[in-house]
């Protein structure tokens, strides 16, 4: 199973003008069974992906976006059945979302996922196409023995930002869609070699490649995705082949499907269950597409501008040529080429294809039908499901009063709230500060994050992003000053006034008192923490405090080297995924070392951090 993540439907399409090159992919396409008519339930990487392993909807797995809630770990998996079957499981994964931790490595011998980014970045932490195929080979080649395989490869290389080797560019460099298309290309080069490789070996093999999800290229008005529901993000590629040495075959099952029959990645699992020859759990939402089951409408959902923004949620359902969605107060009459009316009902919208013709009554009672059967499937609480109640009280998974927090809004309280496709130029100029912030330009980004705010106060993630650009700026003066840890402090305290669980803020906020030179608020707050939870993100700020010797012109009185030392060990004990970490902490314990007075506890440290490389801790809650 290949995962291209960010891949649109139409960057395959032969009769696109916005196709790639992909000669490998084309060949699997040609020869295996293509289908134009698939669709994303969730334009972001980890809800879609687990919908895809799982044959679950977002709002059974209460999983809604990237982060902060892992895939339940009670909940049977694509990998998780075919090892009980017996298979060698292997993942090579290419982006952090679906890193350890994630949720979907259960069930996987072996789960190679790429090193996590700095907690808050914006940008994710990536392998290349080249990378991930090379360590997919290895996993292809292990000995199994009698064994049948499983093998899931996820690539990241179309995710923004598009930075595609030059000779894979075909027009114009400067132009986004231009770069995008040339890391798909790039993706086919690595894809091909792994293809040979399966050829080579002579095995009989089923290749499902798909996606997670599309991108916008400035389509409607959205750049990236994840923000809004439109066809750029939400329709994806699905190839499906056999291959068995130099032949390319459709799988017998599915030579009576219609091409353009609508899929749902909601109905990959049970359609490759069902290939394999195996049954599908019971209760899942998906069908499988040799099944007898009619194409149903299929629910979609982005929750990202109500999460990050206080706007509406948006959900809803692709039906034929038309989505029946809910999406706020105010949405505009058209999106791009979109035309936007009033269903009559409620709040509801039929976004309608150019030339498509309303939806009758009829059809619109089916649709309100999947809607309404979509929003309401649940899986058992955490305190009714007794194995992931032990876990949570373990630390490994958040409770379920915690996951509940990202519930689906009453419609009438949603209708309400301001609505996302009426903000796109917002969301976009978000975006490119951050982008400039990411870029090395913390103070463009001040002037524009501030930009935002003087039009909208309540845009907490501008106030997050300004807060996080405000520190770098402290931290290029030493935190001499502190006034710009002090404005990130204020900032700070109003994301969290509105939004306590907002991701990443508590912990800058602990930074940002530091740098401001407010020790005891950092300290009182850092305990608290620790006292909550153990983490290697705390741990790292907790060592990080008490290395502080100034902050805001003022001295630490909590400086302590060998105490913030041992939590930074403590940091890398919990999560050795970080290397750039451990080679920090080792230059700069061999430098104290060297040093003719060094205390003895700087040689204990040197000795831990360098016999802990590559290890686990594991304590209580090491994941």
């Amino acid at each position: 199973m290949i995962s291209i993540d960010t891949l649109r439907a139409d960057a395959l399409d032969p009769a696109s003008p916005g196709r790639a090159t992909t000669p490998a992919l084309d060949e699997v396409a040609n020869g295996g069974r293509r289908f134009p008519n698939a669709w994303s339930h969730v334009p972001l990487t980890l809800p879609s992906h687990a919908t895809l392993f799982t044959g679950r909807l977002p709002p059974e797995l209460g999983l809604h976006d990237n982060a902060p809630f892992p895939l339940r770990s009670d909940v049977e998996t694509l990998a998780t059945r075919l090892h009980a079957e017996g298979f060698a499981t292997d993942a090579v994964i290419g982006g952090q979302p679906l890193g350890v931790g994630c949720g979907l490595e259960r069930g996987f011998e072996h789960y190679d996922a790429p090193t996590p980014s700095e907690p808050g970045s914006a940008l994710f932490g990536e392998r290349s196409a080249a990378e991930v195929t090379d360590r997919a080979l290895v996993r292809w080649r292990r000995a199994v023995g009698e064994r049948r395989r499983f093998l899931f490869v996820h690539y990241f290389d179309p995710h923004h930002p598009y930075v595609p080797p030059a000779d894979c560019l075909q027009g114009d460099p400067s132009d986004p869609a231009v770069r995008y298309r040339g890391e798909v290309t790039y993706v086919d080069r690595q894809i091909a070699r792994l293809l040979a490789a399966v050829r080579q070996s002579g095995e009989r093999c089923l290749i499902v490649v798909t996606s997670d999800h599309g991108e916008g290229l400035g389509e409607c008005g959205e750049s990236t995705h994840g923000f809004q529901l439109l066809p750029a993000t939400l329709r994806v590629p699905l190839l499906i082949a056999e291959v068995a040495g130099s032949a390319t075959t459709a799988p017998a099952p599915l030579a009576t499907v219609a091409a353009d029959r609508p899929i749902g990645l909601v109905d990959l699992l049970p359609t490759t269950l069902a290939l394999l020859g195996f049954a599908s759990p019971e209760g899942i939402a998906g069908h499988a597409l040799q099944s007898s089951a009619p194409p149903a409408a299929h629910y979609v959902e982005s929750l990202a501008a109500a999460l990050q923004f206080g706007w509406a949620q948006q959900s809803g359902v692709r039906g034929d040529r038309a989505f029946l969605l809910h999406v706020g107060a105010d949405p505009p009459l058209t999106v791009g080429p979109y035309e936007l009316r009033p269903s009559g009902d409620g709040d509801e919208q039929w976004l309608l294809e150019p030339g498509a013709a309303p939806p009758s009554d009829e059809r619109l009672l089916e649709w309100r039908a999947a809607y309404d059967a979509a929003r309401s499937r649940r899986l058992p609480t955490a305190s009714e499901t007794a194995t992931h109640d032990a876990l949570t009280r373990l630390g490994y998974l958040p409770g379920s009063e915690d996951r509940e927090r990202h519930r689906l809004l009453p419609l009438a309280e949603n209708a309400k709230r301001p609505a996302p496709l009426a903000r796109v130029a917002t969301i976009e100029a978000l975006l490119e500060a951050v982008a400039r912030f990411e870029g090395g330009d913390p103070l463009s980004a001040v002037t524009r994050f501030t930009q935002l705010l003087d039009r909208d106060p309540d845009l907490l993630a501008a106030r997050f992003f300004r807060a996080r650009a405000r520190l770098e700026l402290e931290e290029r003066e030493a935190g001499r000053s502190g006034v710009a840890a002090r404005e990130a402090v204020a900032d700070l305290a109003r994301v969290l006034a509105a939004a306590p669980d907002y991701p990443g803020a508590p912990l800058l906020q602990i930074k940002a008192q530091t740098l401001a030179g407010d020790f005891d608020a950092a300290q009182a707050a850092l305990l608290a923490l620790v006292a909550r939870e153990e983490r290697a993100e705390v741990e790292y700020l907790f060592g990080s405090f008490l290395l502080q010797q100034v902050g805001g012109g003022r001295r630490n009185p909590f400086f302590d080297p060998e105490a913030g030392f041992e939590r930074l060990l403590r940091s890398l004990e919990l999560d050795p995924l970080q290397p750039a970490l451990r080679r920090k902490v080792e230059q700069n314990l061999g430098v104290l070392a060297r040093a003719s007075d060094a205390p003895a506890w700087v040689a204990v440290a040197l000795e831990r951090v360098r016999r802990r490389r590559g290890r686990r801790y594991r304590g209580r809650s090491a994941r």
